[in-house]
């Protein structure tokens, strides 16, 4: 339910989403009932009283900016716990701002663009933008000497780091259960869990096939691999654009989901001024 519509709900007599609310506010106003049961808040510091009409404008105002203080608060949480596990990986140098901008990017073409996917909405534009922060978070949980390892790594080492994927969708699914109707954290759990999946069925940690794989993780999918071949390893140097590009048509139905690779093409141009305005070299 929008923020707007649950006021409502609360105003026409939902009791215990009107306490819900009214504790939200209770650390900058006062509420009082008068004799003839009309609701009235008042600023703790001295001010206005507001009453009726101007009361549910009030609470709505009021509502609406605490919420987006909380939520401000709760993104700059992530971005930290984001941040720190790619520090983990010491080659992902400005790894995490580019592939929030590329998943905007394709986002953002099917949204303007009428692409026939259902999910595909204002929303969720918005919400990949943050939630691509989510998709590397259970790095945190990988021994730091596999991530920094320079050489190949044994399948048993691999094996581990594969486990990513699942340590950072528990973690998120922690959150999702004390709040199942965010939709932002449950893109997270997505893209979490299944930006390693492959569109032929062939990646982890579920082989999920074509569409099985939530869109936002299937964005992500292309994303990371244009970033992963345009950037330094130890065991490789970057590669040009065109190259990538050429690598990333070859996995059309392979990895990559080929609806996503034409859009892709589209916005080539943007994904070189990214990259170009943030190099993967410190």
């Amino acid at each position: 339910m929008a923020i707007y519509d649950r006021i409502e709900h609360v105003i026409s007599g939902s009791n215990s989403e009107l306490k819900e609310i009214k504790d939200v506010l209770s650390s900058y106003y006062n509420f009082t009932t008068t004799t003839d049961g009309i609701i009235e808040i008042e600023e703790l510091e001295g001010g206005e009283k507001f009453t009726g009409d101007s009361y549910v404008i009030t609470l709505k105002k009021q509502l609406h900016l605490k919420m987006q203080e909380m939520l401000d608060a709760q993104l700059a949480t992530i971005t930290a716990l984001s941040t720190l596990a790619e520090t983990c990986d010491s080659n992902t140098h400005n790894h995490i701002q580019r592939i929030k901008l590329y998943c905007l990017t394709i986002a953002n073409y099917l949204h303007t663009n009428n692409y026939d996917y259902d999910e595909i909405d204002e929303e969720f534009v918005d919400n990949i933008f943050y939630a691509a922060d989510l998709h590397d978070i259970g790095k945190i949980s990988v021994p730091h000497d596999i991530l920094r390892k320079p050489s190949k790594l044994t399948d048993e080492e691999f094996d581990t780091i594969k486990k990513h994927t699942v340590y950072g969708a528990e973690t998120l699914q922690s959150v999702l259960n004390m709040h199942p109707k965010n939709k932002f954290v449950e893109m997270g759990v997505n893209i979490a869990r299944h930006h390693h999946e492959r569109y032929d069925g062939t990646g982890y940690p579920d082989k999920l096939k074509g569409t099985e794989i939530p869109l936002a993780a299937r964005i992500m999918a292309l994303c990371d691999l244009y970033d992963a071949l345009r950037s330094e390893r130890p065991y490789k140097q970057p590669l040009d654009h065109t190259t990538a590009k050429n690598i990333i048509l070859d996995e059309m139905n392979t990895q990559l989901d080929p609806v996503l690779v034409e859009v892709f093409l589209s916005c080539e141009e943007e994904f070189m001024r990214i990259n170009d305005a943030l190099p993967a070299t410190a």
